[in-house]
């Protein structure tokens, strides 16, 4: 992935402080590269855009295949389908490779300022900068990746049909089966992702429920700002936009 950012001078100049205003501006871009990211660690597929590395759901994506084993299914028909991966990071089971000898994660350089285009063809003064993120996703062992598919939409915002409470198709019911398919989750680190539908609803699980399966917890992120973590039997919950609600059932 790769992005440049141009910023007029002259906004710098009235802004005063041109660190972190620079920053500010280029959230956007740190953002967008995030999102392309994550889009491709699930939906990435080098036989339609040979930039991109193969992605969670094109390697899990038939229920008869050899790793069909690990696809769960929740029930759902037509395309107002989602789906929920159980991953667990790690060296000998799913990590996200570099190239050798390069910096790893998000590289920034300082590009200074050159004469530059707008969107009519007018030169102006900016500050350059230029981001780069060398990324790519290995699926060592495929037992450590679990997918739980179909899950119709408009039944998980219902709760009913293939969501009802009573349903061995409901969400909860298939992440316990989930954990139970890779065979040592002490390998690596454990994570559920899914998009924010299907997080919202188990937030709401996890305040209706009597049980301790679903819990919110207090939690720090990476900058240590404090926040509440939702958990699944002590696995965490992470919320992926990109992930869709209009797949096709997997069959």
């Amino acid at each position: 992935l790769e992005a440049r950012s141009h910023i007029d001078v002259e906004l710098v100049k009235l802004n005063g402080n041109e660190a972190s205003f620079r920053v500010s501006e280029d959230m956007a871009f740190i953002e967008a590269m995030n999102q392309t990211m994550a889009g491709a660690m699930f939906y990435g597929n080098p036989g339609t855009d040979p930039r991109q590395f193969l992605g969670l759901q094109t390697r899990y994506s038939s229920l008869t295949a050899g790793n069909g084993a690990n696809i769960l299914d929740a029930g759902g028909t037509g395309s107002n389908n989602c789906s929920i991966y159980l991953v667990v990071w790690g060296e000998d089971t799913v990590f996200c490779p570099f190239p050798k000898g390069s910096e790893a994660g998000l590289m920034h350089q300082d590009l200074g300022e050159e004469s530059v285009p707008d969107a009519n063809g007018n030169m102006y003064q900016a500050v350059r900068a230029l981001y780069q993120w060398k990324n790519g996703l290995a699926v060592k062992d495929w037992r450590y990746v679990v997918r739980i598919c179909n899950i119709n939409v408009t039944d998980l915002v219902g709760q009913s049909a293939t969501q009802a409470s009573s349903a061995a198709t409901q969400i909860i019911n298939l992440m316990i089966r989930a954990m139970d398919r890779p065979p040592n989750l002490a390998m690596g680190r454990a994570v559920f992702y899914a998009n924010r539908t299907v997080y919202s609803m188990l937030r709401v699980a996890a305040l209706n429920k009597s049980s301790g399966a679903l819990a919110i917890e207090a939690a720090t992120n990476q900058f240590g700002t404090a926040y509440k973590m939702t958990t699944f039997f002590g696995i965490p919950l992470r919320k992926v936009d990109q992930l869709l609600n209009t797949e096709s059932r997997v069959v």
